[in-house]
C-alpha cells in the first residue's frame, strides 16, 4: 500500500491512521510525503518515502499569511501539481516491483497519472466535502456563487469557467508534459472529476455532515471521520504553561476557559489574539491560544492566559466552553463530536464550506473575512456572550454531539483492502 497525503498535518495524519489499519490488515504500508511528517511516519511504524523538502512546504506555509487571499490556492496548487513528476518517477519503479494499490487525496496528482497509466487499482480519501462538486447541493467555493435557488446550468458553468481560466491555466502547464512522457491523451480539468478516481472514493466525515449527492463519484462510500493524534513529547512548553488546563488562572470547574486554535495557516495577525485576550478578560474567562509562532502573540500576557504549541484537540475540548477556529475538518468534526459551540473565522480552502455547515447546523457561529477585519475587543466580548447565553445552540450542540462519531480508519482500510484483494493478482 502506498499512501501520498497532501497538505499539513491536518490532511497528513488521516493517511496515518488509515495506515496503521492497514498494516494491521496485513500489508506492508509506505508513505511518500513531505519530510517534514518523517518523524511523525516513523511515530505510526510505517515506511516513510520522502517527497519535496521542507523548505518547499514551509514556504508555502508562509504565504498562507503573507499573500493576498486570491493568490493563496494558486500557490498551493502549483506545489502540490509540482511534486506529481518526483511522484510518478517512484511509482513507476514500485509498481513493478511488489502488487500494489494506491491511495491518496484529491491533488495526489502523480499516484492519478501512474494509475491512469498503468490500470493500478487506487483510493482516494476526502476528507473534507468541500472537494466533492455537485450542482444539487453545492459547496460553498468563493468566489463562485453556487446558491441553492440557483439553476444547475448556471452551477455547471461556473464551475466550469473556474477549471478553464484559473485550475487548468495552473496545474495544466505541469501536468500536461506528465501526460505526455506517460503516453496519456490530453485532457483538461483536471479537478472536476479525474482527480477522483474510478476504483473508491471515501468520505472521511459523518453523512449528517454533509448528505450525499445523486452527482457525487458512483464509487463514494461514507467511511467517517478519521482522527490521529502525533505524541506530545518533544513539545517545547510556552509562556504560561501549567502541566494541566484545570489549573488555569482565573479558571474553574463551573466557568471552563475558551480555546483558539488558529491552524496551519495560523492567526491574520497579532491584534487577532489581542482582540480574544481583551474579550476573554471581560468575561471574566481564562483562554488558552494553541500557537507554535510566538512573535504572534503580544510580548506580555495576561495571567488567564495560557499559550501551548500543541495539545490533543480531544483532551482539550473535554476543558474548555468555546472553540475559535479557522474552520478545519479537522476542528469542525472534533467540536461537534464533543458537543462544544464553535467560532469560526474562515479564511481558505474548505473553511468556508465547513464553516457553512457549521452554521447550517446550529452548533456555532461564523466570522466572516469582513467582520474579521473590523473586530475589536467590544465585539468580540459580544459574540462570546451571544453563544454563552444561546440555550437553543447549547442544546443543538449536545443533539449533534449524540449522532454517530465512529472513528473511520477502520472501516477505511477494509475497504481499501478488498479492492485490493478484488483488483491485485499476487505475483
Amino acid at each position: 500500500m502506498l499512501l501520498n497525503p497532501n497538505g499539513s498535518g491536518g490532511d497528513v495524519y488521516p493517511f496515518l491512521a488509515v495506515g496503521k489499519q492497514l498494516q494491521r490488515l496485513g500489508h506492508h504500508v509506505g508513505v511518500m510525503t513531505n519530510p517534514l511528517f518523517k518523524e511523525r511516519v516513523g511515530e505510526a511504524g510505517l515506511e516513510f518515502i520522502p517527497l519535496g523538502s521542507e523548505e518547499e512546504l514551509n514556504r508555502v506555509g508562509q504565504s498562507l499569511t503573507s499573500l493576498p487571499k486570491s493568490r493563496i490556492w494558486e500557490v498551493a496548487l502549483r506545489w502540490t501539481a509540482e511534486s506529481a513528476a518526483q511522484a510518478v518517477d517512484y511509482l513507476e519503479q514500485r509498481r513493478t516491483r511488489y502488487p500494489t494499490m494506491l491511495v491518496g487525496s484529491p491533488l495526489s496528482f502523480g499516484m492519478r497519472l501512474i494509475a491512469e497509466k498503468y490500470q493500478v487499482p487506487s483510493a482516494t480519501l476526502v476528507l473534507s466535502p468541500y472537494v466533492l462538486r455537485s450542482v444539487m447541493a453545492s459547496p460553498v467555493v468563493p468566489p463562485l456563487f453556487l446558491h441553492d435557488w440557483m439553476p444547475k446550468w448556471l452551477k455547471r458553468l461556473q464551475f466550469w469557467a473556474a477549471d478553464r481560466w484559473g485550475i487548468d491555466r495552473v496545474i495544466g502547464p505541469i501536468l500536461g508534459p506528465l501526460r505526455r512522457q506517460l503516453a496519456l491523451e490530453p485532457r483538461t480539468r483536471f479537478l472536476h472529476d479525474w482527480c477522483m478516481g474510478p476504483d473508491l472514493v471515501l468520505g472521511c466525515f459523518p453523512e449528517w455532515f454533509a448528505p450525499v449527492q445523486r452527482d457525487w463519484p458512483c464509487t463514494f462510500q461514507y467511511v467517517g471521520p478519521i482522527h490521529w493524534e502525533p505524541s506530545t513529547l518533544g513539545q517545547k512548553r510556552g509562556p504560561n504553561r501549567e502541566a494541566d488546563l484545570t489549573e488555569l488562572h482565573c479558571a474553574d470547574a463551573n466557568r471552563p476557559p475558551i480555546a483558539i486554535l488558529a491552524g496551519s495557516g495560523g492567526a491574520p495577525s497579532q491584534d487577532f489574539y489581542r482582540v480574544w485576550i481583551s474579550a476573554s478578560e471581560a468575561m471574566g474567562r481564562g483562554l488558552v491560544i494553541i500557537e507554535k509562532d510566538l512573535a504572534m502573540l503580544p510580548s506580555a500576557l495576561p495571567k488567564h492566559v495560557q499559550v501551548v504549541p500543541y495539545y490533543p484537540l480531544e483532551q482539550l475540548l473535554r476543558q474548555v466552553s468555546i472553540l475559535i477556529h479557522s474552520g478545519s475538518i479537522g476542528a469542525t468534526l472534533r467540536c461537534a463530536a464533543a458537543g462544544i459551540p464553535q467560532l469560526v473565522f474562515p479564511r481558505f480552502n474548505d473553511q468556508f464550506d465547513n464553516a457553512a455547515r457549521v452554521r447550517q447546523l446550529g452548533i456555532g457561529t461564523v466570522l466572516k473575512p469582513a467582520a474579521l477585519r473590523r473586530l475589536d475587543g467590544d465585539l468580540a466580548t459580544a459574540r462570546l456572550t451571544r453563544l454563552f447565553n444561546n440555550a437553543r445552540l447549547q442544546q443543538q450542540c449536545q443533539a449533534v454531539a449524540n449522532r454517530p462519531h465512529t472513528d473511520g480508519a477502520s472501516l477505511a482500510a477494509q475497504l481499501i483492502d478488498q479492492v485490493f484483494r478484488r483488483r491485485v493478482q499476487p505475483t
